[in-house]
């Protein structure tokens, strides 16, 4: 039965977690603007189309540079499509206005 119980304690501290995720991003506001959106969208699925065919052998760049070009391609189209940017917060950069 202890661990019944744990899992019922993971259970409410995932909960707990999501809850706290949810208040967080719906309390957000937007601080990217749309052309800074659109540029960051197209950009990261350029990047994203070069670092998966790195990825895949149809470009000889490399996997650390095929890795690091997908995972920024995934920020960008992220940040984009939520508009919102964590290091503009931390700078106080706001291109929505």
């Amino acid at each position: 039965m202890e661990w019944l119980s744990e899992c019922l304690q993971h259970q409410a501290a995932r909960r707990e977690r999501l809850r706290y995720l949810y208040c967080v991003l719906v309390d957000i506001k937007h601080n990217i603007g749309v052309t800074d959106r659109r540029t960051r969208i197209i950009v990261g699925l350029a990047v994203g189309v070069i670092g998966m065919a790195t990825l895949g052998g149809l470009l000889e760049l490399g996997m650390v540079v095929g890795t690091i070009l997908a995972a920024a391609a995934l920020i960008l189209v992220g940040t984009g499509l939520v508009r919102v940017c964590p290091l503009y917060r931390l700078l106080g950069i706001d291109t929505s206005r």
